[in-house]
């Protein structure tokens, strides 16, 4: 299991909840910090002005030690400090190899202001593979990114003849 997490933008899904949208990366860090207690197999102690945790386990635990990969999303230098600081990986949202390439700077930028190893960070990015074609993914691996998101609507002709051509020209030859 991976887990995938950003703070959230649009502030009319936070109004419908009733949640605060001002206070979202605070709420946002002290949740993964919570989580990553839980996943511990400890008993939970965590007080704060989200959560009141008090003689708390949880299981099952997850088979992943310490705890699953926690991916953080985003593109603002406050997601690149949240991945710093809390991140086993980073989801990049980019529209391609040359963007993410400044992106993945800023990121190594803010690892070692916050004391960070960059390489600890497993970088995953958005690739359109309709546009960019199968060539560009030797760009991706030279950047380091470790994994690829294919988003249905980066397919050409729907999501069925879209994933069909991938598998064909791409998938297949791996």
């Amino acid at each position: 299991m991976m887990l995938g997490v950003g703070i959230g933008w649009l502030q009319e899904e936070f109004d419908a909840l009733g949640v605060p949208f001002e206070r979202r990366a605070d709420r946002f860090r002290d949740y993964v910090v919570a989580m990553k207690k839980v996943w511990s197999g400890g008993t939970v102690e965590h007080q704060s002005d989200f959560l009141r945790w008090s003689g708390f386990k949880s299981y099952p635990l997850p088979v992943q030690r310490p705890h699953p990969p926690v991916i953080i999303g985003g593109g603002s230098n406050a997601a690149l400090k949240r991945v710093a600081d809390l991140g086993d990986g980073w989801y990049a949202p980019s529209s391609g190899p040359d963007q993410l390439e400044k992106a993945l700077g800023d990121l190594r930028a803010v690892c070692a202001q916050a004391g960070r190893d960059y390489g600890s960070i497993e970088i995953t990015a958005s690739w359109n593979y309709a546009k960019e074609g199968a060539g560009s993914l030797a760009r991706y691996r030279d950047l380091g990114v470790a994994r690829l998101i294919v988003p249905l609507m980066f397919l050409e002709g729907g999501p069925i003849l879209g994933l069909e051509k991938l598998g064909d020209d791409v998938i297949s030859r791996l």
